[in-house]
């Protein structure tokens, strides 16, 4: 009964004995250690952390080793055990938490953008208020346009506000999708008319009538308007091309720019937040996160094409739906 129960579990259990020979592994354990059969050494299958070691320890005289973290190049295992007690056998228990440490990886990374995002222009304000306070208040030219440069940070800290609000609403889940049948061609001319690219970019939309969308509307003028802005951002000549297409099962849109495109680095970081190209902008970085999101949040898919100096194309596919006039 024990030994089904102990097949079941996710966790490795491997017990060894003084000579750090394996009396038994569950098969968690062997998936996870590539622990042999009974009777077999214990394996030491990372290089920066002896797992014999720490199975050594647990026959010591000394108090047993606490949990363990061990990071590798791709994951990362929780380690305890317990030393022997009227058997022979110690208790070696290993958990795969690569999923859990990602999660807290990134969230303390976010929190650390955040907080940078937002010291930034707090300190310009602040900088600026000493200014006004020291006298500049008193010269009507210089206190107008310190005032301004405090209406700019303000704004640049209104919008960082609204963009980490949506994004904390799409990852936790609280901005549910409503779904309902969308007709493509217009959103993508609402988006296409409210962008400000370039003097000199054309912006064209190129879609049927009859091409139609299965989704959030909002969700999925956000994701659009967002990779379009994108790309009015770094377009200096040329075009924008928003374009859709459908077959049976899913719609298509496609936006492309002749902007100077991204190495593979910076494709690979794209949909990261608060990452900003070596292009440099204005923007915070969450653009394309915010994007990957809300695409995600309604089913679809987002993929990013570019290559330096050929300009970027972004993919995305939502399930398609018929429109009829």
């Amino acid at each position: 009964m024990p030994e089904r129960v102990l097949a079941q579990l996710p966790q490795g259990v491997v017990l060894v004995d003084s000579e750090l020979l394996i009396e038994y592994a569950n098969p968690a354990a062997e998936r996870l250690l590539g622990a042999d059969s009974p009777g077999e050494p214990l394996p030491d299958p990372w290089p920066d952390f002896s797992l014999r070691e720490f199975a050594a320890t647990l026959f010591g005289s000394g108090p047993p080793p606490g949990g363990t973290l061990v990071e590798t190049d791709r994951s990362f295992f929780w380690i305890e055990g317990l030393p022997p007690t009227s058997t022979e056998s110690a208790i070696l228990i290993v958990e795969d938490v690569t999923e859990r440490e990602r999660a807290r990886q990134s969230e303390r990374e976010f929190v650390e953008n955040a907080a940078h995002e937002l010291r930034t222009p707090l300190a310009a304000i602040v900088s600026v208020m000493d200014v006004l306070e020291s006298g500049a208040k008193d010269i009507p030219e210089a206190r107008d346009r310190f005032l301004k440069h405090i209406r700019v940070h303000s704004e640049r800290l209104s919008r960082l506000a609204r963009s980490l609000l949506v994004l904390a609403r799409l990852q936790t889940g609280v901005e549910q999708p409503r779904m309902t049948v969308v007709p493509v061609r217009p959103l993508l001319e609402e988006i296409a008319g409210r962008l400000d690219p370039v003097s000199g970019v054309e912006v064209s939309v190129r879609s049927s009538e009859q091409t139609g969308a299965l989704a959030d509307r909002d969700l999925l003028q956000r994701a659009i308007a967002n990779v379009a802005e994108n790309s009015a951002k770094h377009t200096r000549t040329g075009e924008i091309v928003l374009e859709a297409r459908q077959n049976s099962s899913t719609t298509r849109i496609e936006i492309r720019d002749t902007g100077p495109g991204m190495s593979d680095e910076e494709c690979a970081r794209a949909f990261q937040r608060f990452y900003r190209s070596s292009n440099g902008t204005d923007g915070f970085g969450l653009g394309l996160a915010i994007a990957a999101e809300a695409v995600h949040a309604i089913g679809g898919t987002i993929e990013l094409e570019s290559e330096l100096g050929s300009g970027t194309r972004v993919r995305v596919a939502v399930p398609s739906a018929k429109i009829i006039n």
